[in-house]
């Protein structure tokens, strides 16, 4: 999945082609999140596997992981 995940969202890969995948961008990020998270270092994780982001990439793909939970209507609770 990482591999695909490189492919469609690595550095240089044209934001509204990213959009089309989505979901499994979330599955994907999920998935770091759950599995890889430590320290308190989500991106590093991400990177691990999509290579250096930018902050404007950052944000990208935490935009499309936050439309999956609104269209889905999935929630996120901190506490």
């Amino acid at each position: 999945m990482a591999a695909a995940i490189k492919i469609l969202y690595g550095k240089g890969m044209n934001q509204s082609f990213s959009y089309l995948f989505k979901e499994s961008l979330s599955v994907f990020m999920v998935f770091c999140a759950v599995y890889e998270y430590q320290d308190r270092t989500f991106w590093r994780q991400i990177e691990e596997y999509l290579g250096e982001l930018s902050q404007n990439r950052r944000v990208e793909l935490y935009y499309n992981f936050s439309r999956v939970l609104e269209e889905y209507k999935l929630h996120i609770s901190f506490s």
